[in-house]
């Protein structure tokens, strides 16, 4: 991750969302209004704009260190602090 401001430089569409721990938090609760009984697959093709999260949650949610357990998004985050867990 950069610091920086978005749109102002090339690559933007090749960016990874750093906002895992909303898009989970929204996941849930857009699930939360269909029936249990409802598939995955039935459920994204009902909210397609669930399906990166839903990928991850699925391949990592029982992984217990799947993914960094910090709010990169937090304004006093620094990529210093990633930078730390991943050479740790």
């Amino acid at each position: 991750p950069r610091l920086g401001v978005r749109g102002e430089e090339i690559g933007e569409e090749r960016e990874l969302p750093l906002d895992i721990g909303r898009q989970a938090y929204r996941l849930y609760h857009s699930l939360l209004q269909f029936t249990p009984e409802l598939s995955l697959a039935e459920f994204l093709v009902k909210q397609p704009q669930h399906r990166a999260i839903a990928r991850r949650v699925w391949t990592l949610g029982n992984k217990a260190m799947g993914d960094i357990q910090m709010n990169v998004l937090h304004k006093e985050s620094l990529p210093m602090h990633l930078l730390r867990c991943k050479l740790a």
